[in-house]
């Protein structure tokens, strides 16, 4: 009887452990899903989406992430086009939460003659170009950069895609006001997807 007894509580005290593991492991997942930023030599490139878990991480087609600091900023990306027909761009893929109003916010900045790479060509003006995109719907807006404008906040109004799956692109595009290749260094230092 007393072994059938010990036996039942180490049975109890394993599916406890078992139960605290799992528990711990599932309020891990909740709390990194909620916030995935992207490390870029021990900085941040950060991001704030009021997603839903399946939610894709950052890709990016060509170049890189740059330290910094550039503008005060580190862990930023810089969006120089790759040529006059070819976009420089990130995206990821989420799934907003229904029932809400959302915008995405991007804080970015021209950095032309801001870094000894980001070449001045003059004039300096740059295009950044912000969609999304879901299986029925795309929404796109275009935004000039001047380098005198310093860190600003784009922003698009998204309420429209609540409830869907969608693919969020933003892109450095060649052109603007002063023409092709005339100091087309965007960087973006955040995103936010936000509801209101």
């Amino acid at each position: 009887m007393a072994e059938f007894h010990n036996q039942k509580i180490n049975t109890i005290i394993i599916a406890s452990f078992l139960l605290v593991t799992v528990t711990s492991g599932i309020i891990f997942l909740l709390i990194t899903n909620a916030q995935k930023p992207i490390s870029v030599a021990g900085e941040r490139f950060s991001d704030d989406f009021l997603t839903v878990e399946g939610s894709d991480e950052w890709r990016e087609n060509e170049g890189g992430w740059v330290e910094g600091p550039i503008y005060n900023k580190t862990g930023i990306i810089v969006l120089h086009p790759l040529s006059t027909k070819e976009t420089k761009y990130i995206e990821r893929t989420v799934n907003l939460l229904p029932g809400k109003n959302y915008a995405i916010q991007v804080v970015a900045a021209n950095i032309a003659g801001k870094a000894e790479f980001a070449i001045s060509g003059g004039c300096d003006d740059s295009l950044i170009v912000i969609s999304a995109k879901s299986e029925s719907n795309e929404k796109r807006e275009e935004f000039v950069l001047k380098p005198e404008d310093g860190w600003i906040i784009l922003s698009m109004d998204m309420s429209e895609f609540a409830g869907q799956r969608i693919t969020i692109k933003i892109e450095g595009k060649a052109g603007g006001p002063c023409g092709m290749w005339n100091g087309e260094w965007s960087a973006i230092d955040k995103v936010e997807i936000i509801n209101y």
